[in-house]
């Protein structure tokens, strides 16, 4: 083994052209390369995630499938409201029979009282004419009385010459013996209780001032009521022989109103008649 490493000499470079430099790949290539793995990353993500999405899509259908298989279809969907709209149409055939029936009993029950009630308006009608409280018109006559032209001399009572009260108040009491049904004295309705007297110069009747002439008119035979006022010796004959003005006339209708106000009860109280008594 020699002591000593001998000092090697330099190698001289082969025979021949010259060769060159290795090349660095270009820049874009280097960057392509470096975004390489996560390219792949991406790829395989999205592999994935189709394949999961196939597999859950399959169930999802498959359950769709199914719910649509168990909801009813449209031909028992209209079957079903069919049925609920018969059902309806029975219940309202059954109110419509009630109601009918129960029509029936009231329009028997109306026709029981029906006479009831019509014997009961006409007696209140009565009533109504009989307080004067309703206008009426029927046959009868029309008085016609006015104060005489002729005065008095001097120093002669004046008063056999004018219509008084008591004058007038048996004209309506002859009327009424005759059959008179209703009277009037110049359109103020004669009632049971109207007033008929002396003011002063007037002649008052249901409050009312009367100045003459005098319009008296009665309800009821026309014949019967005039022949009642021309007897001999009666109140007609009577008034002539003072020269009273007194005409009579037959009417085939005769129209009087009705009271203007209805007689108000203070006192007056129904009696408390027992029904034995």
């Amino acid at each position: 083994m020699p002591t000593a490493l001998a000092e090697q000499e330099p190698t001289e470079p082969p025979e021949g052209p010259p060769q060159a430099a290795p090349l660095a790949p270009p820049r874009h290539t280097r960057r392509w390369l470096a975004q390489l793995p996560l390219t792949l990353v991406c790829l395989l993500l999205g592999a994935l995630g189709a394949a999961l999405w196939r597999i859950d899509g399959g169930r999802v259908g498959q359950d769709g499938l199914e719910g649509q298989s168990k909801q009813p279809n449209r031909a028992e969907i209209l079957a079903q409201q069919l049925a609920d709209s018969d059902a309806k149409l029975e219940e309202m055939r059954r109110e419509i029979e009630q109601l009918r029936q129960s029509l029936k009993q009231y329009e028997t029950a109306a026709a029981k009282d029906q006479s009831l009630a019509k014997e009961m308006h006409g007696a209140l009608q009565q009533a109504r004419i009989a307080a004067g409280l309703t206008a009426v018109e029927g046959p009868g006559i029309v008085v016609t009385l006015e104060d005489a032209a002729l005065r008095a001399g001097a120093g002669e009572d004046q008063s056999p010459y004018v219509i008084h009260d008591v004058d007038l108040l048996q004209i309506v009491n002859e009327l009424r013996a005759a059959g008179a049904e209703a009277i009037a004295l110049n359109g103020q309705r004669l009632t049971a209780t109207s007033e008929l007297r002396c003011s002063g110069g007037v002649v008052r009747v249901n409050g009312i001032s009367l100045v003459p002439p005098f319009d008296v008119r009665a309800i009821g035979s026309a014949k019967a009521l005039a022949g009642a006022l021309n007897l001999p010796g009666g109140v007609m004959e009577i008034l002539r022989k003072f020269e009273i003005a007194v005409n009579v006339t037959l009417k085939s209708k005769v129209e009087l109103p009705a009271a203007d106000v209805a007689q108000s009860f203070r006192y007056l109280r129904v009696a408390d008649v027992k029904p034995d008594q």
